[in-house]
């Protein structure tokens, strides 16, 4: 019995400081932020005939805040090249100006967002939006300097929803 304690007792010990090490890091992370990018429409109840009342269209990004802790949200950005793209391009990255005439649309920088917190960030949908440059991703910059993504399958599908919606003008004839 004592020759096994005293051959396994250095890799008990280095177990144990490692489960403390991570233990007392534990607190100091920094929150986690998930991101939804899509294309809305706000529906409310209208007075008349008409059951409902559709608002113009908008792209919104929707961010919460998982925690633990606070979190300010800087801006908004896309990223318009691929990695092996952009070994080649000078800009990577296009910073994004919301609509801050909606009104439902958070100022950036955002007040703290506290953990289940959520800020709405929207912009303009129309021909000349920024998904006519096809971004590969959407995000947003957190206080902390690092970058959230919203998912690769709710872009796609909002560009395939632009793209329906303003489809490609053939360019006109020589006169």
């Amino acid at each position: 019995m004592m020759h096994w304690l005293f051959l396994y007792a250095p890799l008990l010990l280095l177990a144990v400081s490692l489960l403390a090490l991570w233990v007392s890091w534990r607190p100091h992370r920094k929150p986690r932020l998930k991101v939804e990018f899509g294309n809305k429409t706000l529906v409310w109840p209208a007075e008349n005939d008409r059951p409902f009342t559709h608002s113009p269209p908008f792209l919104h990004l929707l961010v919460t805040n998982h925690g633990p802790g606070e979190i300010v949200i800087v801006s908004a950005i896309a990223k318009l090249a691929s990695f092996p793209q952009s070994l080649f391009t000078e800009a990577r990255y296009q910073p994004l100006l919301p609509d801050f005439k909606h009104p439902y649309c958070f100022k950036l920088p955002t007040p703290r967002l506290a953990v289940g917190g959520q800020a709405s960030i929207i912009f303009r949908y129309n021909k000349d939006c920024f998904l006519t440059n096809k971004p590969k991703r959407v995000g947003v910059v957190d206080s902390f300097k690092r970058t959230h993504w919203a998912s690769r399958r709710e872009l796609k599908k909002t560009l395939r929803e632009y793209r329906e919606s303003f489809p490609a003008q053939p360019a006109e004839a020589a006169r």
